[in-house]
This record gives structure tokens, C-alpha cells and sequence, in this order.
């Protein structure tokens, strides 16, 4: 059987690129296996492959350590049948690997300029085809235009992000709720926060007047006027959805912020890491560089970033302040309407595979 395999890593990556790409693919090769192969990654939430196999389209999935095992048994040839492997993310090594043992071609898709090496057969660069996150929102349904939501909160979708910013968004609303009684106010659930610790959160916190969402991010985007969240791809998908937002970035507890690079895995080691990780954090704050994709994207700062050691009755008074000025979200939603949701990174993809297909 031909087989289309794609490695990956994050809850974003998986939600945003490789379920628009599974979409598209499958609607024009509906016999083709789609196997999802997950990669080691620091920024994994541990419920990928949970999420994997969910998506529509998709016929097997291996965790990170079912990956490793799968490859090491591996001979070289093994498998001769057609296939192609698609790079969406993670360490690009993996998927030069089941590409040269199998004799399969290997796709990339990048986000960034520099090259992926060797063993890459066509590396398609968000530059020249666009930004796959703006798929997802194209292939949804139409926006009915319907905002019964104030501001809804994404609270993260790694367990060590949630834990600490679910009960602050709580505070957050507990304020907003006393200052302007009234306030519609929402909490989104990630996919990747599993029923233990999600009940757990809800059985200690106080969430009387604050509707909870447990469906599509974009559904609650769809209801909202203002999304708050911290930085990541929920950020991309309020763009696409033209829902204005505000992004926190707490600073209480800096050795829970994960960062890329040598630095990330220094950060990974036991107390001389976090002091190290605080460093680095303070050097970035001096530097000041922005953190919202929407502010990366037109370099200058549309979407407030409130960073800092925070506490909620200020950020719940700027979030106010924000919400009552209308000039300020339709700003947002002028310089997000540069970058309409499109289809086009994605059928760019679903192209180049069927040449190897």
C-alpha cells in the first residue's frame, strides 16, 4: 500500500499543519495511508498522540518512543513499496531517516530561510508558499459573525503552562467579573490537557460565571471580541479568525518558559539551568523582542504584549481598557486582514506530494 508519512512534533503543529494537510490529502487520495509519526520535542504537551489519531484521515500514529524503536529495528530497504515522507516540524533528522530506509522521497515544509540539509528531496519555505496555520481557518465552515463572548482565555496546552496560567486567567476573570458585572467571560480547553488534570483544575478554582469551551479553538474565536492568551500559534489562528487579542507573558515563574535552541536545552539542567534560563529571559525582556506572531509578522507591535511579573487586577484593568476602545481592536483587525486565510501554503503541499505519490 502507498503511504504518506508525516513527522511532527507540537500540539501546534499538529493542530494547525498537519490536520489541514490530512484534509486536503486524503479528499484526493483517499487509498493513501497516512501514518503520523511523532518526534521527541521539549515543547510537546505528552497527549500528541492521543490527538493524532483522532484526525480525520489519519490511519496510524507512533509516540516519540514507538518512533525510535520503529527506526532502530529498521533494515535499510525495508518496506520497498511507494511512500513519502512529509516534514511538518521537530527535529528534521527523523524524517531524513525513514525517508533513507524505506528509499522514499522526503518532503519539508519550513517556517524558516535556512536549509534543512541533506536528504531532503523539496523544502517548501512559508516565504514562498505562504503560512500553513492559515489552512485550518480556511477549510472551517463560514463565520456566522456572532460575538456572545467578551474575552475568552486559551490557557495553554502544555500541562507545566496550564498549571500555572489557568488559575491566573481565573483571578483575571474573578476581577473583570467584579468590575463590570455582566461580563461575558470564557475559558478555552486545549485538546492536549487531558480530563484528569482539566477536572482537577475546575474543582479547585472558583468558575461560577465563566463558560467553559471544551470544542474548536476557532468556535470560541468565532464568539469572541477579545481572545487573551499566552504566545504560540493562538495567536496565528486569532489573526486568521479577526479576532482582536491581548498577549501575556508572566514572568513569575520564568523556569517554565520554554525556549528554543542550545538555550532551551541548557535550561533543561537542574538549578544551574533556571539560573541560566532567568538570564536569558532578562536579556530578551532588554532587548524587548516581540512575542505575538501577528507582531512578528508586520515587525511593530498591533497586539499588546503585557510582559512582566503580573498580577491580575492590572492586567484585568488593561484588558478592560482595551475591550472599551473600539479604535484600538478595529486596528488589530485592519492589519490582520493582510493576511486572509488561505488554502494556499497547503494545496502548495498536497502539489509537490502527488508528484511523488
Amino acid at each position: 500500500m502507498t503511504q504518506l508519512w508525516i513527522t511532527t512534533n507540537s500540539p501546534g503543529e499538529l493542530a494547525s499543519w498537519v490536520t489541514p494537510i490530512v484534509h486536503l490529502f486524503k479528499a484526493e487520495f483517499p487509498d493513501v495511508e497516512v501514518v503520523v509519526a511523532l518526534v521527541p520535542c521539549q515543547y510537546a504537551s505528552g497527549h500528541e498522540l492521543e490527538i493524532a489519531t483522532r484526525i480525520p484521515g489519519v490511519s496510524r500514529a507512533f509516540s516519540p518512543s514507538q518512533m525510535l524503536k520503529y527506526l532502530l529495528k529498521l533494515k535499510w530497504g525495508a518496506r520497498r513499496g511507494k511512500g513519502v515522507v512529509l516534514y511538518l516540524g521537530g527535529d528534521p533528522m527523523y524524517a531524513k531517516w525513514v525517508g533513507l530506509m524505506h528509499r522514499w522521497p522526503v518532503i519539508a515544509y519550513t517556517e524558516h530561510g535556512y536549509s534543512l540539509g541533506f536528504g531532503i528531496k523539496t523544502t517548501l519555505r512559508k516565504s514562498v508558499i505562504g503560512d500553513l496555520m492559515a489552512s485550518r481557518t480556511a477549510l472551517r465552515l463560514p463565520m456566522t459573525g456572532t460575538k456572545d463572548i467578551n474575552i475568552v482565555f486559551f490557557t495553554g496546552s502544555r500541562p507545566t503552562h496550564f498549571d500555572v496560567f489557568a488559575p491566573f486567567c481565573v483571578d483575571v476573570a474573578r476581577r473583570l467579573i467584579a468590575e463590570r458585572p455582566g461580563i461575558k467571560i470564557a475559558i478555552q480547553r486545549s485538546l492536549f490537557i487531558d480530563d484528569e488534570r482539566w477536572d482537577h483544575f475546575c474543582a479547585r478554582h472558583p468558575l461560577s460565571g465563566i463558560e467553559l469551551l471544551m470544542g474548536s479553538s476557532l468556535d470560541a474565536l468565532e464568539r469572541a471580541e477579545l481572545m487573551v492568551s499566552l504566545p504560540g500559534t493562538s495567536t496565528a489562528e486569532a489573526m486568521y479568525m479577526q479576532t482582536p487579542m491581548a498577549v501575556l507573558v508572566p514572568l513569575n515563574r520564568p523556569e517554565l518558559i520554554q525556549l528554543d535552541g542550545l538555550v532551551g536545552l541548557i535550561g533543561m539542567i537542574p538549578w544551574l539551568g533556571t539560573l541560566l534560563k532567568k538570564a536569558a529571559i532578562r536579556f530578551m525582556i532588554r532587548r524587548r523582542r516581540l512575542v505575538a506572531l501577528p507582531n512578528i509578522m508586520v515587525r511593530r507591535q498591533v497586539v499588546p504584549e503585557i510582559v512582566g511579573v503580573l498580577e491580575s487586577t492590572p492586567v484585568a484593568a488593561q484588558l478592560l481598557e482595551l475591550l472599551d476602545s473600539p479604535d484600538q481592536l478595529a486596528a488589530q483587525c485592519e492589519v490582520f486582514a493582510q493576511f486572509p486565510a488561505t488554502t494556499v501554503a497547503a494545496t502548495a503541499i498536497v502539489t509537490e506530494l502527488k508528484r511523488w505519490i
